[in-house]
């Protein structure tokens, strides 16, 4: 099992920020358009190749982004597959179809051949009008195409190596940039939950953005999740002015609850101002209520 542990980037210079960034901004895009082409495709082929073809309308883009990019999209769209796959291995099971029918279902779904235009078992072609039922399962488990919004990075020894600091950081990333021969190096300061996890520290890392702002992820990959830390116990209360407080003496989510209070007070008096002048509805409001649901979610999740 792969865990990934994140860094903070407030080390590291605006400069290199704004470099970061502007990869990412290309690889965002080279990702989606790849994504697009692979699927679409898939539904013409019925196949995933091995390597996927490159995008090459990207002449900023270097050929091994292109490769580590492709990657990325190659095991999304895996994932994905195998998402609906059990999907529809749920609905044929439920479904009133003969068995006979399922067995032939069951098959086309098991190795994926939804879009092939033919499938043939033990000598005997598989009756087309099943294949459709297929595709139409298929469609109806999709969804929409997978899409890089937030932006997860995914980079491997093509365009990042990991290098041991010998100065006041513990890490250096050493990153490509769109500049050819001018790569940057990040620093990185460690912390023992990372150090004292058990696992192999593997040979990429992730650049993760959100809002702008920039973490770096490195990934251990360990046999046994429940080894992945210090084997020890520690306990967590519901604090009154912090969202968890541990038996170490560490407070998480101090903010949370001055956030809280800040949008009580608005809320408040929107509210009252919305019964003083007999409104049901407020769009102004409902967003506000659906802001502060994301934001209690997000935190909760982020102290966990």
């Amino acid at each position: 099992m792969n865990l990934t542990y994140k860094f903070t980037s407030k080390y590291t210079h605006r400069g290199k920020l704004n470099a970061i960034l502007q990869v990412a901004r290309v690889y965002q895009n080279y990702y989606n358009i790849l994504m697009t082409r692979s699927i679409n495709d898939f539904y013409r082929t019925g196949k995933i190749p091995l390597f996927l073809s490159p995008v090459t309308e990207f002449s900023d883009f270097s050929e091994r982004y292109k490769q580590t990019c492709g990657k990325q999209v190659r095991s999304t769209i895996n994932s994905l597959l195998s998402n609906i796959k059990n999907k529809i291995t749920l609905a044929i099971s439920k479904s009133s179809l003969d068995p006979d029918t399922k067995i032939l279902l069951h098959y086309i779904n098991k190795y994926q051949l939804w879009f092939r235009k033919s499938v043939v078992l033990k000598d005997k072609e598989i009756p087309l009008e099943l294949l459709k039922l297929s595709r139409r399962m298929f469609k109806q488990f999709k969804g929409e195409i997978p899409r890089l919004r937030n932006i997860t990075m995914l980079l491997d020894q093509k365009v990042v190596t990991i290098e041991k600091s010998k100065n006041s950081f513990d890490y250096w990333i050493k990153l490509s940039t769109l500049e050819k021969g001018k790569p940057i190096y990040l620093p990185i300061k460690s912390y023992d939950y990372f150090e004292f996890a058990s696992g192999e520290l593997q040979k990429q890392a992730q650049i993760i953005i959100k809002k702008g702002q920039v973490e770096y992820g490195f990934i251990k990959e360990s046999e046994d999740v429940s080894l992945a830390a210090e084997n020890k116990i520690v306990g967590i209360d519901l604090g009154m002015s912090v969202l968890l407080a541990s038996s170490e003496g560490n407070q998480y989510g101090r903010s949370l609850f001055k956030k809280l209070k800040y949008y009580d007070e608005i809320i408040t008096r929107m509210s009252k101002k919305q019964n003083k002048q007999g409104l049901k509805k407020s769009l102004k409001l409902d967003r506000l209520y659906s802001k502060v649901k994301n934001l209690i979610k997000n935190e909760v999740g982020r102290v966990l």
